[in-house]
């Protein structure tokens, strides 16, 4: 990975800071950031991604379908 490609968390945290449209929009934000992590490390032939939901699964099921993944 190219370092300065590269989110760092602080970058994330001004995008999450500047939304404005409240938890929803911070939500689908959150959405949008995991997905392009996940096909990054797709493209790098990670061996595999581990999600940890915190009974928030449904948001990784969106990320599943963004990727293309979920079962149909």
């Amino acid at each position: 990975m190219d370092r300065a490609t590269a989110a760092s968390p602080s970058a994330l945290a001004e995008r999450v800071l500047a939304v404005e449209d409240g938890p929803k929009a911070v939500r689908a934000l959150g959405i949008e950031h995991a997905t392009e992590m996940c096909r990054r490390l797709i493209a790098e032939d990670a061996p595999g991604i581990h999600f940890m939901t915190m009974d928030f699964s449904q948001v990784t099921t969106e990320i599943y379908r963004n990727l293309g993944l979920h079962a149909r």
